[in-house]
């Protein structure tokens, strides 16, 4: 429902044309971000690559988080911000575990979603926090997940580019 352009004038700038939103960077400024309390932030192709982890030679597995994803932590905590994931993925051990092999201390999220609807529904996290919805900040990858849930739900939004490895040089901490 919100972020630096609204839908409507996306929608209208764009003819309606889905991947052309899709593709449209929504950047959130300061002004915006005073009042959010939480950040449901996706994980699979937002802050860790989609595709399959590489192989290092001493057979230890390699999952590369997003660049600049410490320093968005540490925003995030100067701010008083909660961050919680808001991943699709319906084993939390294993999310857990993927987003420790990124490198990444699971405490910096309070709380863990499993939010496997499309779009997803952030209802659980908004009364979990007792916020409304224009105190939660969703960033993900997926337009039809992420952003319609996001819309659906009142809150701002901000759609990154998928992570993909090798391809990205797209730095997380520079959304807070």
């Amino acid at each position: 429902m919100k972020a630096v352009y609204s839908w409507p004038k996306i929608a209208e700038e764009c003819g309606k044309d889905f991947e052309e939103v899709r593709r449209k960077r929504m950047y959130i400024s300061n002004k915006y971000l005073k009042g959010i309390k939480v950040i449901a932030l996706d994980i699979y192709g937002t802050l860790i690559p989609t595709e399959a982890p590489l192989e290092s030679t001493d057979c230890e597995i390699i999952i590369p988080a997003r660049r600049g994803i410490e320093d968005f932590f540490m925003k995030c905590r100067e701010r008083k911000i909660e961050v919680v994931s808001a991943s699709d993925k319906e084993n939390l051990w294993m999310l857990k575990h993927d987003i420790e092999e990124c490198g990444i201390d699971t405490a910096n999220f309070k709380k863990f979603y499993c939010l496997s609807e499309t779009p997803k529904n952030f209802s659980e996290i908004k009364q979990d926090f007792k916020i409304r919805g224009e105190e939660l900040l969703v960033i993900g990858d997926s337009f039809e997940k992420d952003i319609r849930g996001a819309m659906n739900a009142g809150a701002w939004y901000y759609q990154v580019p998928e992570y993909v490895r090798d391809l990205d040089d797209f730095d997380i901490s520079g959304i807070i």
